[in-house]
């Protein structure tokens, strides 16, 4: 059954990998990213999430703050007492992680060095969560027409964890060449 459960957490990954990225600010329902195969990483997170429910496993988002970045959203459940995420992405290192976390804090950490903009400045800030979806419960995440964009507004209201200080980030190195070119280099 382990087998099973882990073989469709990595189909709904394979899936969001295989999406055309969505460069747009408006966020769609999980049923728009079903039938359009496009996402941006809250709309891929709420598929996920639809996806996750359906294997009895519960979601939750996982929301990542940045400075001179996007902020970034992924779909976090638990497995045999481990934490993994599913996760959509314009790069290809800031998506899913497999579920071997023992903490949602190393969990969060994982995506740290890999977390950084064009110019190749590391940019993670803070992060919150987990975030169950019933907090979401007035909004219809999995079919709704309006702009989903309102639940990445709730999750910057609540408390966030910081990880390093803004004045911290500037004081740390560019990224290597290689590890950009590894990053952005999505197809």
């Amino acid at each position: 059954m382990k087998k099973a459960i882990i073989k469709h957490i990595k189909s709904i990954q394979t899936f969001l990998d295989e999406c055309t990225y969505n460069t747009r600010d408006f966020a769609r329902c999980a049923q728009y990213v079903s039938e359009k195969k496009r996402a941006h990483c809250l709309e891929g997170a709420l598929y996920a999430a639809v996806k996750l429910e359906e294997l009895k496993i519960t979601p939750y988002l996982l929301d990542f703050r940045a400075i001179d970045d996007d902020d970034h959203v992924v779909c976090i459940y638990k497995l045999n007492g481990k934490w993994g995420a599913i996760g959509k992405s314009s790069t290809a290192l800031l998506r899913g992680r497999d579920p071997v976390f023992s903490t949602i804090d190393k969990l969060a950490m994982s995506y740290f060095p890999f977390y950084f903009n064009k110019k190749g400045k590391l940019s993670l800030h803070q992060w919150s969560g987990p975030v169950p979806m019933k907090y979401f419960k007035k909004i219809d995440w999995r079919h709704g027409k309006g702009n989903m964009q309102q639940l990445a507004w709730l999750m910057n209201e609540l408390p966030a964890k910081t990880v390093v200080s803004k004045k911290e980030l500037l004081t740390l190195p560019k990224v290597s060449k290689d590890l950009w070119l590894a990053c952005f280099h999505v197809h």
